[in-house]
């Protein structure tokens, strides 16, 4: 949801005129007669029998909608509709009209204050209900999941934790904060915070985790180095720039960004030294050799994304598509060499040797996930396993001859010449993960770490011998 809406859906019934004149781009009353047939209809559905007392058709960032107003007095509601498909954007929901699960944690939530608003909203990757209060005299907003969980939430500065307070003054100077989401993410805690640094006008925003680590801060297109300026560029294709956001991990950074061509973003990745990692990008933006390739391949399958991307310097073009609603990839050289090709099946789908090879090692796991490869006219498969105690890949051969079983583990439950040998590899340096990998008679365990600021990689044997180095 854009800004500007998540602005003007928390207004008080009263305010909502006011707000959506500040807000959008132009705003004019229409009868509902005279609103498109798609719209109208999902606003006569959505009042029912209440009165409709207003309708508004506003233009916000060149986007249209019509806003309804319904409800008897003292219990006046409000919605959007979208003006071009009649899709529901939000609506307005009292208390007692929520769901058991999101009125408990909204209950709980706005404890003590005064609830201003609730509504809901309705996106194709989720819906949400956003809520709005009043405690003590200031205003307070957060928002929550269709099934209760607490998605995110508004706060002061002296309700941030202090390591994130800490960073926040860090990176504002002598700035000012303009607001602060606390946001949980598939359980991990992340704080949004929007600041306005001295003597600049625009904010920016930054992305900090629980323990006060920075995790991604937004920058201006003119702050960018010269080369990094260069690849973005070279990518526009005629678009614009849209936020641009520096990304830290344990590697360095990163500039992470989408371009917008005719209303439709492309995300972007690149590099601190001006290399690009990634760039989606459409089919005709591809060498004419890519495209025959795909054509061919694909027929008249529609395809949900295209990404391009450097490996070991080679520039490879990866299709994302969905068929017989299974996702599948397709991987194609510049030169339009057929590279690879995968897709999620059913396990009832691959050959009776594979599935026999597969039940076995899988044990009483659960299959999760099926996936075929395709490369150099050869087919192995993929395998996802997951049971009470851990998670495993296993990989099988066309005719059914098991590859390897790979599974990420804890340097405690390596044996103990391999956690010597891994601990005095690393020295000073950071472990990030240990993949244990069985293949025939021969049992390897490949570690990813980083060390003096680089990511490096190298295998031991169960004896905690070296047997592989790489960067």
């Amino acid at each position: 949801m854009k800004k500007n809406q998540f602005i003007g859906i928390f207004l008080v019934a009263a305010c909502w005129l006011q707000v959506v004149l500040l807000a959008a781009d132009s705003v004019k009353i229409v009868k509902i007669e005279e609103v498109p047939e798609g719209p109208a209809a999902t606003i006569k559905k959505q009042v029912g029998k209440a009165p409709l007392t207003e309708v508004r058709k506003v233009v916000e960032d060149g986007q249209s909608y019509y806003d309804a107003s319904f409800g008897a007095q003292g219990r006046r509601k409000v919605l959007r509709v979208a003006a071009s498909d009649g899709k529901l954007v939000y609506r307005q929901f009292f208390l007692p009209e929520t769901p058991p699960a999101v009125r408990k944690t909204i209950s709980q939530q706005a404890k003590g204050g005064k609830i201003t608003r609730i509504v809901k909203t309705f996106d194709e990757d989720e819906s949400t209900f956003e809520v709005k209060f009043n405690k003590r005299g200031k205003p307070h907003e957060f928002v929550v999941g269709l099934d209760g969980d607490l998605i995110s939430r508004v706060l002061t500065m002296q309700e941030t934790p202090k390591p994130v307070q800490a960073t926040i003054r860090k990176e504002m100077g002598k700035g000012e904060v303009v607001q602060i989401l606390k946001t949980i993410e598939e359980g991990e805690v992340f704080f949004q915070v929007d600041i306005v640094k001295e003597r600049e006008q625009e904010p920016r925003t930054m992305n900090i985790t629980a323990d006060g680590t920075l995790a991604s801060i937004q920058v201006f297109v003119n702050e960018l180095p010269p080369k990094v300026q260069s690849t973005i560029r070279g990518e526009l294709r005629g678009g614009k720039v849209a936020e641009v956001y520096k990304s830290f991990d344990e590697d360095g950074f990163t500039f992470e960004l989408d371009i917008i061509r005719k209303d439709k973003p492309y995300a972007v990745s690149v590099n601190g030294d001006g290399t690009l990692i990634e760039a989606e990008l459409e089919l005709a933006d591809t060498p004419e050799a890519v495209q025959k390739t795909m054509k061919e391949a694909l027929a008249d399958t529609e395809i949900d994304s295209i990404a391009k991307s450097l490996e070991e310097g080679e520039v490879i073009y990866v299709a994302e598509f969905t068929k017989n609603e299974k996702s599948q990839t397709l991987s194609v050289a510049a030169d339009g060499k057929l590279l690879d090709q995968e897709m999620e099946i059913a396990l009832s789908d691959a050959p009776e040797p594979v599935q026999k090879t597969i039940k076995e090692h899988a044990g009483k796991g659960d299959i999760e996930k099926v996936t075929r490869i395709i490369a150099d006219k050869e087919s192995a498969y993929e395998v996802e396993v997951a049971d009470d105690q851990r998670s495993f890949t296993i990989t099988v051969a066309g005719d059914g001859k098991l590859v390897s079983v790979e599974e990420e583990i804890p340097l405690g439950q390596a044996p103990a010449p391999v956690q010597k040998a891994i601990t005095e590899q690393l020295g000073g340096g950071k472990l990030g993960s240990i993949t244990k990998s069985v293949a025939g008679q021969k049992t390897a365990y490949d570690v990813e770490a980083t060390k003096d600021g680089k990511t490096i990689y190298f295998s031991v044997d169960p004896s905690g011998k070296n047997v592989g180095e790489r960067n």
